[in-house]
């Protein structure tokens, strides 16, 4: 792709990004629980992710590592923000994974597709795969939960909530969504640097970084598997 077409689809893809999100704030909720700035940061977040893309595919990998890291900050302000000043939602809890996931897929996926090789098309499909199956988890916990509310409900059983199935995000899944963020921003900084031999060091040690991190997510997905 060439720079002006690039620059043309950027922006395009930035307009709609935009344009999503002005009518999400004029707009809210009944409860305006998505006109909040911790709300809009996460909004911002996904719309960061088309313009990623335009960034990464049209070589322009600064601005690409940018957003990433744009990307990483807002997910912990977001959190931090929301709960400080007390306004965590159903929706912001549901959403802020979310986000996360969109960014952090996209960029396995522009990583892997940029120097495909073996070791970094497994961990991309790895990680890409542990996602998959613990959303799959949380959606069947969240189907037993309800089955079982309503079971205790027809029963006049007034605590459903003793054997309900849940899942807790533990260390091992905050150690791979670290470490996840951090070799993906590695990668994309190799990008960017001139010298060829400081590049190839932050790739690989990226890259290194990566693996270890799926090695997080394998165990952290097995623990929530035994949990429910």
């Amino acid at each position: 792709v060439d720079a002006p077409s690039g620059l043309a689809t950027m922006a395009m893809l930035a307009g709609i990004a935009a344009s999503c999100l002005i009518v999400q704030t004029q707009y809210p909720s009944r409860n305006d629980e998505t006109n909040t700035l911790p709300m809009k940061l996460t909004y911002s977040r996904v719309g960061m992710v088309p313009v990623f893309v335009a960034c990464h595919c049209s070589g322009l990998h600064g601005p690409a590592a940018a957003i990433f890291g744009g990307a990483a900050a807002t997910d912990w302000l977001d959190g931090y923000l929301a709960r400080r000043w007390n306004q965590c939602t159903p929706w912001g809890a549901f959403l802020d994974p979310v986000a996360d996931k969109l960014m952090v897929g996209t960029a396995l996926v522009a990583v892997a597709a940029a120097h495909p090789s073996a070791v970094l098309v497994t961990v991309a499909c790895m990680h890409i795969n542990r996602e998959i199956w613990v959303s799959a988890l949380r959606e069947w916990a969240a189907t037993q939960k309800s089955a079982e509310a309503t079971a205790s409900a027809a029963e006049g059983e007034r605590d459903a909530q003793a054997t309900e199935p849940r899942l807790v995000v533990g260390d091992l899944g905050k150690l791979k969504a670290a470490t996840q963020f951090v070799a993906l921003q590695l990668i994309l900084t190799a990008y960017v640097i001139d010298d060829p031999e400081q590049a190839a060091m932050v790739y690989y040690l990226g890259v290194g970084l990566l693996v270890v991190s799926a090695g997080f997510g394998v165990a952290s997905a097995w623990q929530y598997t035994k949990s429910i």
